[in-house]
């Protein structure tokens, strides 16, 4: 498959994460784009890709990363005919946990699209990557 994943970082754990996706996606035979509007722009090449994978971590009240707003806010493009997942990094201690991941499912929605597995929250960033590799691996089943 033609796989991009669309996220931005502020601290350098989501990115740590999209490595960690992108890797495990490649280990599978996949190939892998990641962009970040932030450095790459804020309109993506979307067409020929068999999967969509957005990330952002959750900021201040339950906010997306202000890169991540900027380019919800500003691109627009038609999700119905395309597979679509999400995932987020947030601290399970606030009581807006991961809630940046809730608002990219919102977006996917408002362009047409749906997810096709549940949302990846991931807690901080663990040294425990399992749960993003198996979340990665039942990806490419659907």
């Amino acid at each position: 498959m033609n796989i991009i994943i669309l996220y931005d970082t502020l601290t350098g754990t989501t990115h740590e994460t999209a490595e960690v996706i992108a890797k495990e996606l490649e280990t599978l035979g996949h190939r892998v784009t990641l962009h970040r509007p932030s450095i790459h722009g804020r309109q993506p090449q979307l067409d020929g890709r068999d999967l969509i994978i957005l990330g952002s971590p959750t900021y201040g009240d339950g906010q997306l990363e202000a890169n991540m707003a900027m380019f919800t806010n500003s691109f627009s493009c038609d999700f119905s005919h395309q597979k679509v997942a999400v995932f987020g990094l947030g601290d399970r201690s606030y009581p807006q946990f991961c809630q940046a991941t809730e608002l990219l499912e919102a977006w996917v929605a408002k362009n047409h699209g749906t997810l096709i597995a549940p949302i990846l929250k991931v807690d901080c960033f663990a040294k425990d990557v399992t749960p993003v590799t198996t979340w990665v691996r039942e990806l490419v089943t659907k």
